[in-house]
């Protein structure tokens, strides 16, 4: 029975085609195809250090995870995940977006929000705006 179950998880799991970081961070789901591109060398080291998976929760207590999946001269390609809302009115989700590097910070458009990441020691920044609202958030990195 034990193997019958393990089996129809790892279905489930496959069929779902997305992962999630649950290891004690946040929980949030991540496409099976994120791929993290090493910046190039061209690419100064501050801005380069932006690569990678970066993880927090939004100060309305919504998780997110956030990969910088690719840093060029002329444009980032990120993934925007969140988690479910404590008010249970928002379902996790992800999404891929563009952006660019702005007065060394990185800035992502997706299509309702913008979302800005600044540097600060070893943690991120990070800023979500969506008309009116703004939520903020520290991220660490994850890997």
């Amino acid at each position: 029975m034990k193997r019958l179950w393990f089996l129809a998880v790892i279905l489930v799991l496959w069929g779902s085609g997305c992962a999630t970081i649950a290891d004690g961070g946040p929980q949030t789901p991540l496409p099976a195809t994120a791929k993290i591109v090493p910046p190039s060398p061209d690419v100064p080291s501050h801005i380069a250090a932006y690569s990678g998976v970066w993880e927090g929760v939004w100060d309305v207590g919504i998780a997110t995870t956030i990969v910088i999946e690719r840093i060029a001269a002329d444009e980032v390609i990120a993934i925007y995940s969140w988690g479910s809302a404590p008010r249970g009115d928002l379902s996790p989700g992800w999404i891929r977006l563009t952006g660019r590097v702005e007065n060394d910070s990185i800035v992502l458009r997706g299509p309702t929000a913008v979302i800005s990441l600044t540097m600060s020691g070893k943690s991120v920044r990070a800023e979500y705006r969506r008309g009116a609202s703004i939520a903020y958030a520290v991220l660490s990195r994850k890997n």
